[in-house]
């Protein structure tokens, strides 16, 4: 485990359960996660019955989402959830406790019930039971362990009944690409720099902006990404080479078709032609790590009812 990981759980005492680690921060239910393959890598959030201040977090987290350096944030009846940013894992850790500490005691001064209470029903727990209530881990009293099921089984009725739009979630994962494909055109054609890494940026963004727009996280949504990522990645390519190419040849002075001159260069000139495979396999590489982080994401997502 990463040193600066280990110190901040024994700080706080923090139990493991799972990929989570869940304890007490000034008195009130937190959790944090930290996994390098997900998106976001780095989760946490307190555990608490806030039903009736829903509004005033929901409003106090948007307005110190940029102070607080928070990726985005969810607030439920029960529980807040948040991602911080991670350029390092340090620098992640320490604004991570720097949330869950401003956050706590933002909560204090809403005279939100603390750790003693169920973040369920509200009443003071006689009978504490670890829960994963949403892919999460609750303490709760042992009373509401029944309804905390009901909830999860109602979640995922409700989740089956909603309508999959395939077309809006089609468009939306064109749209999302088209930005990663035009950030790789413009980092290609005009500073020379081919980036195999943003292959990555077009399925990720493929798949937000599915989901954005109505699509469901299904099966369907990753074939639907992965062609859309695979045919970005293509085109991404060959449109950045017709540039170069383009500038190239009206440097030299020479006239013609320059798809007709890429094709030739591509066939006779072995250089050209390795650079530009390797640019396909590479870009390949990246889009499939990013359709497939979504697809490890998704089989979560069944296996904790999120």
């Amino acid at each position: 485990m990463n040193k600066n990981l280990q110190n901040f759980i024994e700080k706080y005492q923090l139990t493991e359960q799972g990929k989570f680690y869940y304890g007490s921060i000034q008195n009130y239910q937190v959790y944090i996660k930290y996994d390098a393959f997900a998106v976001p890598a780095f989760i946490g959030g307190i555990c608490a019955n806030i039903q009736n201040s829903k509004n005033e977090i929901q409003q106090y987290l948007q307005d110190h989402k940029k102070e607080l350096k928070l990726v985005n944030f969810e607030v439920h009846d029960n529980y807040i959830l948040f991602a911080v940013m991670v350029f390092t894992l340090k620098s992640g850790l320490e604004n991570m406790e720097k949330a869950l500490l401003q956050l706590t005691s933002y909560f204090k001064t809403l005279n939100i019930l603390d750790e003693l209470y169920c973040p369920i029903c509200g009443n003071l727990m006689t009978s504490k039971v670890l829960t994963m209530e949403e892919g999460i881990p609750m303490l709760i009293d042992s009373s509401c362990q029944d309804i905390a099921i009901q909830k999860r089984q109602q979640r995922i009725e409700e989740f089956n009944a909603r309508p999959n739009n395939y077309a809006k979630g089609t468009l939306g994962a064109i749209g999302g690409a088209l930005i990663g494909c035009v950030a790789w055109i413009l980092l290609g054609a005009f500073a020379n720099l081919m980036s195999g890494y943003i292959a990555f940026l077009i399925a990720y963004l493929a798949g937000i902006f599915y989901d954005k727009v109505g699509g469901k996280n299904t099966k369907i949504k990753f074939l639907i990404v992965g062609i859309i990522t695979l045919v970005g990645i293509a085109l991404s390519i060959l449109i950045t080479y017709l540039f170069i190419t383009a500038q190239t040849m009206n440097d030299l002075g020479i006239e013609g078709s320059t798809f007709s001159m890429l094709s030739q260069l591509i066939r006779y000139d072995a250089e050209v032609k390795q650079e530009f495979i390797s640019n396909i396999i590479f870009g390949v590489v990246f889009g499939a790590i990013g359709i497939f982080l979504y697809y490890f994401q998704y089989k979560k997502s069944i296996h904790n009812d999120r």
